[in-house]
């Protein structure tokens, strides 16, 4: 916000920049975890694979808020996409921006949940 002229440009170029490859990145976390979860429960449990994609236990609540924040990072994502669109229209964007900020201000403090649910589960599977 203190950023003017050719320096905010740069600043909201570099933005857009940085979450689209943390996007993708998501996606590839998301889909490695329920790949290796699926591994997992296949060669230490014995589960069949539909049975073994499925969430269960305590890790259930980590794997299912895993797909949430895959959920709300998408519609994050799509919000910021919006607000570039707008922008480059010429039409108003301020309150998408707004909402832009007010949904990764949520999901950050639900990632945070998230990697403490995860941290717990890890100490569950190493115990």
């Amino acid at each position: 916000m203190s950023l003017k002229g050719e320096d905010r440009k740069r600043a909201v170029a570099e933005h857009e920049r940085h979450g689209d490859l943390l996007y993708i990145a998501i996606w590839c976390l998301v889909t490695l975890g329920i790949t290796v979860n699926i591994w997992h429960r296949m060669t230490t449990e014995g589960a069949s694979f539909p049975a073994a994609a499925l969430p269960n236990g305590a890790g259930g609540l980590h794997a299912g808020g895993g797909l949430l924040g895959l959920g709300l990072v998408t519609v994050l994502w799509r919000k910021g996409r919006r607000t570039k669109a707008l922008r480059e229209a010429g039409e108003k964007f301020a309150m998408e921006k707004q909402r832009h900020g007010r949904a990764s201000d949520v999901i950050l403090i639900l990632a945070a949940v998230h990697a403490f649910l995860g941290f717990l589960w890890l100490l569950s599977l190493l115990t």
